[in-house]
């Protein structure tokens, strides 16, 4: 007979829900991140390259290495890490005088994010790697603020501070008597701080096979044999028995 489908969401859009902030457009975010970047080293690189070398540091020449930093903001929010001191360790292996650690394909990576050298100009790659670093715990605190003034952050800034106020306020989650999450396999901390902290009312509906998850030589049940212990599945064992049945696997090249 006719009945109720359940509400469908992802887990960005649960965030969302339990969050008075929106999700900043990522468009603006990187444009306001330029803006914090160029207000912090103009004189730095005035100072240390002169005049062109400001002109040269275009909203366009830093849009694909904002992206990078926003999606690393983006995870240290989402690992609940101390965003100052990741950047202080990042730093300090930038003060290393000794590159030659450095795989061609790593150092091929610094020279485009820094850009206009030669191969053989370490101590430039070394500053100029440093005074972005330097800046980087002031960029990642003023954009933070900048947003939150319009009521906006970045997703895994958002996650983050939803976390914060559920370990202040737990009532936050009982809006939400039953839940079910489906499908999920590498966790990051927020979400499972989310999923923890739904408790009793959420079921969990795995998608995994017993043949390499019981096996701990099999890699690919590395992360949901994590997840069985701290959520188990709502389903009996007995669902997750495909492959010991299979007498036929076809397997068909598909290239993209």
């Amino acid at each position: 007979k006719p009945l109720w489908a359940p509400r469908y969401t992802t887990l960005s859009e649960l965030f969302l829900s339990l969050s008075p902030y929106v999700v900043a457009d990522p468009i603006d975010a990187i444009s306001r991140l330029y803006h914090i970047y160029i207000s912090r080293v103009r004189e730095n690189i005035l100072h240390e390259e002169g005049a062109q070398a400001v002109e040269r540091e275009t909203l366009d020449r830093f849009w694909s290495w904002g992206e990078i930093i926003m999606s690393d903001f983006d995870d240290i929010d989402k690992h609940l890490a101390d965003a100052r001191r990741v950047f202080r360790h990042v730093r300090e292996l930038g003060e290393l005088s000794d590159n030659s650690f450095l795989s061609d394909e790593q150092r091929e990576t610094l020279m485009r994010f820094f850009g206009y050298f030669s191969t053989g100009e370490d101590s430039l790659v070394r500053r100029r790697f440093m005074r972005l670093w330097n800046e980087m715990p002031s960029m990642y605190e003023a954009l933070r603020e900048d947003l939150l003034q319009e009521g906006q952050l970045w997703e895994g800034a958002l996650h983050r501070d939803v976390c914060r106020r559920i370990k202040e306020e737990p009532q936050l989650t009982d809006r939400y008597p039953h839940i079910c999450f489906v499908g999920f396999n590498v966790l990051n901390s927020v979400e499972e701080l989310l999923m923890q902290a739904m408790g009793e009312r959420a079921l969990f509906y795995w998608d995994y096979d017993e043949y390499y998850v019981n096996d701990p030589q099999q890699e690919a049940g590395e992360f949901m044999r994590r997840n069985l212990k701290s959520f188990p599945s709502a389903l009996p064992a007995t669902c997750f028995r495909t492959l010991e049945r299979l007498r036929r696997v076809t397997f068909v090249s598909c290239p993209t």
